[in-house]
């Protein structure tokens, strides 16, 4: 009977009002308790000691740390744990593997290693986090908190595969541990298997009855990356409505718009993040974005300024710092050029036109300041005026500017002047004294589409040579190729080539369906 009261101080001294129901709880039970040393399943001695741990244990609260510690958690899950074990504990007249299970939880040794562990972890002190938490292990071995918290140490310094393997333990220990599904969540998605992320972050979610704003959070992100924003839209919303104070979800929300290129209501989200943490280096970083992708360079670079000085990671801040200095005033045409090139980059056709057009007002001979031009152009279908703007920059460097011709001849094509194009093709073969693996692979498909199968076949594989074999899509051209000049062997080989080096590149699924019609299982 003493074990049990000591079992009821501890109980009472993490939460007050837990005495009414342990009172009722220990009436219950009180009469069965004999001085015989019986031995019950092992299951439930467990079940006890991991009252004593969780009750022990802090509460969980809502911070930008997303990863799950095993000394955070709720009091709502703690409580139904409790009254759930001790339940089934009365239900199966087990009074003595109660009265021998709290006298072996109420080793306050691991119980005071783990607090003491959770409490570095939170500051920030790994190694000794570490050692609290193996000191743990050494009295419960099974105690899957400390596992996972073990884990999070390994994740802090970079060991993910280490980190991995602690949160498996902690599972096998208790496969329906959210914290550690969702830690190995994390893993996943921080080593790009974004598949694998989303199914951890599932199971977790679903333990957690869809109630956790952090793993909805989450799995958006990994939704996001894996190119499903509609999807990550969903939960990023429903994280919102769990905890609308929720500052990561607002600004993980806008940039999943600015991907989508809804920069308007992403700066509206990523304000909202702003207004709930101040000082959110993310937030004002991703705003910066969104301003440079709108072609607002002044408001981007003030942005930027901002992330840079509420920034901690060393990292972040020297990324910062370049993109700040890329957005100053250019001083010269190469920063002018350089900075339209970005534009480009950033599939900004509009503000990319509008910043050639002003280099060329005041460097009007600058070849590549026009051709760069040509590009904004077409790319915004606007192909008359691309060709005058490739033919300028030709005729500025009398023919020899073969980039401007291999523009020149996609623009024509476009148009329907396939003579033309096959013209400025050659023309950027020949300026680059025959290397132009591009120019070659264009040549071919306008060779191909013309019934000059074997003129195709030629190109193709002088852009294999040429490009290092770097160029995966021209295995398949040439496949194609080949195969209508009854060269099904050839074309076999092509295909597979093609689908070893892009296993998931766009034409994968037509070159499989073209092996399975030659007669190739795979």
């Amino acid at each position: 009977m003493s074990q049990l009261t000591n079992c009821h101080k501890i109980l009472i001294n993490e939460y007050n009002h837990a005495a009414p129901l342990l009172a009722q709880i220990t009436a219950l039970i009180h009469p069965t308790f004999t001085s015989r040393n019986q031995r019950e399943p092992q299951r439930q001695t467990s079940l006890i000691r991991q009252i004593i741990f969780i009750l022990a244990a802090p509460t969980r609260r809502n911070s930008r740390a997303v990863p799950c510690s095993g000394g955070y958690f709720g009091k709502k899950t703690a409580w139904t744990t409790l009254v759930l074990a001790l339940f089934l504990t009365c239900a199966s007249n087990l009074a003595t593997t109660l009265a021998a299970g709290a006298q072996e939880a109420l080793d306050q040794r691991a119980i005071t290693h783990l607090q003491s562990g959770t409490e570095h972890l939170k500051r920030g002190e790994i190694e000794l986090a570490r050692e609290e938490f193996n000191n743990t292990l050494k009295y419960e071995s099974s105690c899957y908190q400390a596992l996972n918290n073990m884990g999070l140490c390994d994740m802090r310094q970079g060991m993910l595969d280490a980190a991995a393997d602690k949160f498996r333990q902690a599972l096998k220990v208790n496969p329906n541990y959210v914290g550690s599904l969702n830690n190995l969540g994390i893993i996943r998605y921080l080593q790009g298997h974004y598949e694998e992320a989303i199914i951890f972050y599932d199971q977790a979610l679903k333990l957690s009855h869809n109630k956790d704003s952090e793993i909805h959070t989450n799995l958006a992100n990994a939704l996001r990356d894996k190119g499903d924003y509609s999807a990550a839209l969903d939960h990023y919303r429903q994280s919102i409505k769990l905890q609308p104070d929720y500052a990561a979800a607002y600004n993980n929300l806008g940039l999943t718009l600015l991907y989508m290129r809804h920069e308007q209501e992403a700066a509206v989200q990523v304000t909202k993040a702003i207004k709930l943490k101040p000082h959110y280096a993310e937030a004002y970083y991703n705003l910066g974005l969104i301003y440079k992708t709108i072609d607002q360079p002044d408001k981007a670079k003030s942005a930027f300024e901002k992330s840079l000085s509420c920034e901690t990671n060393p990292t972040y801040a020297e990324a910062t710092r370049k993109i700040i200095s890329a957005l100053s005033s250019p001083k010269t045409a190469d920063d002018a050029l350089k900075r339209g090139c970005d534009l480009l980059g950033c599939s900004n056709w509009n503000a990319a036109e509008a910043q050639f057009k002003l280099i060329l007002k005041n460097a009007p001979g600058s070849a590549v300041a026009w051709n760069n031009l040509g590009l904004a152009l077409a790319r915004q279908r606007e192909l008359l005026e691309a060709v005058r703007a490739y033919n300028k920059a030709l005729s500025l460097t009398s023919g020899g500017f073969s980039a401007a011709h291999f523009n020149l001849g996609q623009a024509l094509k476009e148009q329907g002047d396939r003579a033309g194009a096959e013209k400025a093709f050659l023309a950027a073969i020949t300026t680059s004294h025959g290397r132009h693996p591009e120019a070659h692979v264009a040549l071919g498909i306008l060779l191909k589409e013309d019934g000059d199968k074997k003129g195709a076949v030629q190109n193709y594989k002088l852009a294999i040579l040429q490009s290092g074999d770097t160029l995966p899509v021209v295995h398949f051209n040439l496949g194609i190729a080949l195969e209508t000049m009854d060269s099904a062997r050839e074309a076999v080989r092509e295909y597979r080539i093609y689908l070893s080096q892009a296993p998931q590149g766009a034409n994968a699924e037509s070159a499989r369906l073209r092996l399975r019609r030659l007669g190739i299982e795979l």
